[in-house]
């Protein structure tokens, strides 16, 4: 499928499975701050065994995936913490 850009974009659609694996991540973190939307792309993300997110906020970061924002750049709270551990 190409956007009306002529960008290539892959859809993915959920099923039962997937559906169930954010319901039970949803359930177990209890937090506000996390839709069950971001339980549901994460979910997709560890079916697919996609690494990083691309995000404008932190919530995939309380998943414990990393986020890099448009620019590229991983969020800055995984910045700091990578920079305190010696990482890249």
């Amino acid at each position: 499928m190409r956007s009306s850009h002529g960008a290539r974009v892959h859809v993915i659609r959920t099923d039962e499975a997937i559906e169930e694996a954010a319901l039970n991540v949803y359930e177990r973190l209890d937090d506000a701050r996390l839709s069950f939307t971001d339980c549901v792309s994460f979910a997709v993300m560890r079916a697919l065994e996609i690494p990083v997110a691309f995000a404008f906020d932190r919530d995939f970061e309380r998943l414990g995936v990393p986020a890099r924002a448009r620019d590229g750049a991983l969020t800055s709270s995984r910045r700091e913490r990578r920079a305190g551990d010696g990482g890249p």
